[in-house]
């Protein structure tokens, strides 16, 4: 999995270079907040320096995103970063945040929930080059 990475409050982000995708995992127990989506996005900018990505979330240690947190992440802030979005649940928690996340998404570009990694990247193929 060779690529950049860079660190934020709630988590790290990897350009996989490897895949061609953006991949974030939440650190354990994070509580994501308004800002944090803010700095998020704006690190994500930054990895991909205009290009847009397929995005693989893993939410398996998230442990509660604000409403705004989720309507940012999920508006139009996010429509030029990435051409798809795939979120990992893999814990009751994770699976809720994702959830309600994709029922109030508002971003253009296909997202999807899934249990395993494994199977996110093999849909996240077809939205890659």
């Amino acid at each position: 999995m060779a690529g950049k990475e860079a660190l934020t409050r709630t988590g790290r982000f990897l350009l996989d270079e490897e895949l061609g995708i953006i991949r974030f995992w939440y650190n354990p127990g994070a509580m994501v907040t308004l800002a944090d989506a803010k700095e998020g996005v704006e690190v994500a900018r930054r990895l991909s320096r205009g290009k847009q990505y397929p995005f693989l979330v893993d939410l398996t240690s998230c442990k509660a995103t604000t409403r705004d947190a989720r309507d940012y992440m999920g508006g139009p802030a996010t429509d030029a970063l990435w051409c798809a979005v795939a979120l990992v649940g893999g814990s009751p928690i994770g699976n809720m945040i994702g959830n309600i996340f994709l029922s109030v998404r508002k971003g253009t570009s296909p997202s999807k929930m899934f249990s395993s990694e494994d199977t996110a990247i093999a849909w996240l193929r077809g939205f890659m080059g």
